[in-house]
């Protein structure tokens, strides 16, 4: 049999003129083959082009059709918020990393102080349950 067109492969013709084998039964293209495929970096150049003409659109019309979005469809702005914000939020603070324990039990018994000197000082709040009964929440 002939090396380079056996019973398995038959050659087709590409877009571009050449021949390449294929194998018969699974339509696939024989490993060794050279085929043009996508030319070198027209990926590049289409994705370059798309990001362009979204961002002169979002220029244009972004912040109006955030408006009507979150106005008209607030459960996909949410959505859309949702998926822009990154999956883990890190927080660090090193503001209280040079306070000893001492300092930091002080401040706590300061912080309750202040509260319970607030709650002292401020008016009942109270609720009217609908049946005359009113009820005190601090």
């Amino acid at each position: 049999m002939d090396d380079k067109h056996d019973s398995k492969t038959q050659l087709t013709e590409s877009d571009h003129g050449k021949l390449t084998k294929q194998d018969t039964k699974t339509g696939q293209f024989v490993t060794g083959t050279s085929s043009r495929g996508r030319m070198k970096g027209s990926r590049n150049r289409l994705h370059g082009a798309f990001v362009s003409a979204l961002e002169d659109d979002f220029r244009e019309y972004g912040p109006a059709t955030i408006v009507i979005v979150r106005k008209e469809r607030p459960a996909e702005y949410l959505k859309i918020v949702a998926a822009i914000l990154p999956k883990e939020f890190i927080i660090e603070d090193g503001r209280l990393e040079n306070i000893s324990d001492e300092e930091l039990a002080e401040v706590v018994e300061l912080l309750k102080s202040e509260r319970a000197r607030i709650i002292e000082a401020s008016e009942p709040v109270t609720i009217d349950g609908g049946n005359g009964a009113k009820e005190a929440l601090n």
